[in-house]
């Protein structure tokens, strides 16, 4: 579950200018510490580090 709430994330990351507190939220993460801390466990960037490649 976790695994697809993240690509969703980075999904929305990439096609979407909403911020990350927005993305973490409507993905299922109430806490966007915790998200980031995850996001960058499994992608090595943090959801902004991975925005700026991704464009």
């Amino acid at each position: 579950m976790n695994e697809y709430r993240l690509l969703e994330a980075a999904k929305r990351l990439q096609e979407t200018n909403q911020t990350v507190e927005k993305i973490a939220g409507a993905v299922g993460y109430q806490n966007v510490y915790y998200f980031s801390k995850q996001f960058k466990k499994r992608f090595h960037l943090s959801p902004s580090e991975f925005r700026r490649q991704a464009r």
